[in-house]
């Protein structure tokens, strides 16, 4: 009996963001509290419980949980060029 091969495709895009923004201004998700902690620690896992929940929305938003990111205090969103609705690796 001959196998088929199932195909997958990937595509991979870079999230965009105001073109103004600098590097390292600061992600938030409203309306969750910003309280970063001191030290992240190794052994916890954090990218691996968060990023189950991180996805490109419907309008190319990235969100959390349903909630979009927020980029700054410019209030501007992390999009994707054009993935829709698939999660963020």
């Amino acid at each position: 009996m001959e196998k088929k091969l199932e195909r997958t495709y990937f595509q991979v895009e870079i999230m965009e963001v105001d073109p103004n923004t600098a590097p390292g201004t600061i992600v938030i998700c409203p309306p969750f509290d910003h309280i970063p902690d001191a030290q992240l620690h190794p052994k916890k896992k954090v990218w691996e419980t968060v990023s189950v929940d991180l996805k490109v929305d419907e309008q190319g938003r990235a969100s959390w949980k349903g909630h979009p990111l927020v980029v700054g205090d410019k209030k501007t969103f992390m999009t994707a060029p054009s993935l829709r609705n698939v999660p963020v690796k």
